[in-house]
């Protein structure tokens, strides 16, 4: 299940979820309180056997008459009683945050590489300047072509002022990711080629390349634990998790800098 789609579903049980309960008494959000110990208990207990999966955690929701359930790194949002169970990105619409990335994060900060810029090989990027190349204005980006949230964050880019962005094409969502990669990879205008792909739009091959650098990028990726697209790295090296609006990505551009 590609992260568009899953995300697609999030939303559409959120809403289902919603209109449901609108129509009972109004129950306590579980976000409003801290999660004692026998209803940690009590959601842990049903979390492992109706999933088969272990819990580590339970915490509070967000999304009313749901609870978070960690389980290592990983998230999930399970209903009060046990019927309904959400696996994908929980996002904030008004800063266009994912809540579940930022959780995933801190998390598997334990484990997370810091990036060293040191050993980038940014021939392996697609390099867009946006403005004027300013020192310490810059992100990488680990992307894959037919990542909506990758979709969703070009606009925000466009809205930064002078900032580089260096672009590692991955591919985590299968052999189309793969072969539009190639496509792109292999174009006389590769910024221009990803941006086509960004909107959407069909990229073709305009003859054979040396595609060693995505396959580099692969590997990348997975020294540095990217486990989802788009992440983003800062110059001082840390990183910023799935999707980002302009505003958040300024701020964290302008800390950087100081």
């Amino acid at each position: 299940m590609t992260n568009l789609l899953r995300a697609s579903i999030l939303g559409i049980a959120a809403a289902t979820a919603v209109g449901a309960y609108a129509a009972q008494p109004t129950a306590k959000n579980p976000a409003e309180a801290a999660v004692s110990a026998a209803e940690k208990a009590r959601i842990m207990a049903i979390f492992v056997a109706k999933t088969g999966k272990k819990a580590t955690d339970v915490e509070a929701s967000p999304l009313p008459n749901f609870y978070t359930v960690l389980s290592d790194v990983s998230v999930y949002y399970v209903e009060q009683n046990g019927k309904w169970l959400f696996d994908g990105h929980l996002v904030d619409l008004d800063t266009r945050t994912s809540v579940t990335a930022l959780k995933k994060l801190k998390l598997e900060s334990g484990d997370l590489p810091v990036l060293d810029w040191r050993t980038l090989d940014l021939n392996d990027a697609i390099k867009t300047v946006r403005g004027k190349a300013v020192p310490g204005r810059v992100l990488v980006t680990f992307e894959d072509p037919n990542c909506g949230y990758c979709k969703a964050l070009q606009p925000q880019l466009d809205k930064l002022q002078n900032v580089t962005v260096f672009t590692f094409p991955i591919a985590i969502l299968g052999p189309d990711s793969q072969a539009k990669n190639e496509a792109l990879w292999c174009s006389a205008d590769r910024a221009g080629a990803w941006a086509a792909v960004m909107a959407g739009q069909p990229v073709k091959a305009e003859g054979t390349c040396d595609i060693s650098g995505l396959a580099r990028n692969g590997k990348l990726a997975q020294e540095l634990k990217v486990r989802g697209t788009p992440t983003m790295f800062l110059a001082n090296g840390s990183r910023i998790p799935g999707l980002m609006d302009a505003a958040a990505l300024e701020e964290r551009l302008v800390a950087v800098q100081k």
